[in-house]
């Protein structure tokens, strides 16, 4: 199998719908087996990283992200402003919010929002926001970049 083969085994075995044939504990071991076999696939390095994420280890999820930015020839492209599944500061937003890691994952979500023009990054960052205090300010900055953005187009 080459590495588009793996990745898309890989997704069809994460995607929890009735179109794909879910098995997460599958998904990771042939995601494992795929980045040892193509370590500087930047694409199976994020997907192993969600599915790390997904099961709760948020160190391992974390490591593979960073490793596919590294690992990414052009991020901007690729990494920054691909498809969401490819969004790296969100899928580490995700982490650190699962590890209650509340202002870092915030962070995230804002970077992930500017860089991304991510919409689901700021919903996130609503979402957030409903469960902290003393969130005016960052409701105030999201509704201000908002308008901006309509502004602009």
């Amino acid at each position: 199998m080459d590495a588009d083969d793996y990745f898309q085994k890989i997704y069809q075995l994460s995607l929890d719908n009735d179109v794909g044939d879910y098995d997460l504990d599958e998904a990771l071991k042939l995601a494992s087996d795929a980045v040892k076999k193509f370590p500087d696939n930047y694409r199976l390095l994020m997907l192993y990283g969600i599915l790390l994420g997904d099961n709760n280890d948020i160190k391992g999820a974390e490591y593979q992200f960073m490793r596919a930015l590294k690992a990414s020839s052009n991020p901007e492209k690729e990494i920054y402003s691909g498809w969401p599944e490819e969004m790296v500061f969100h899928h580490m937003a995700i982490c650190k919010e699962k590890n209650n890691e509340i202002e870092q994952a915030l962070l995230l979500y804002f970077i992930s929002y500017l860089v991304n023009d991510s919409n689901i990054s700021a919903q996130a960052i609503e979402s957030i926001t409903t469960r902290i205090e003393n969130a005016d300010l960052i409701k105030a900055v999201i509704n201000k970049l908002r308008e901006s953005k309509k502004g602009a187009e």
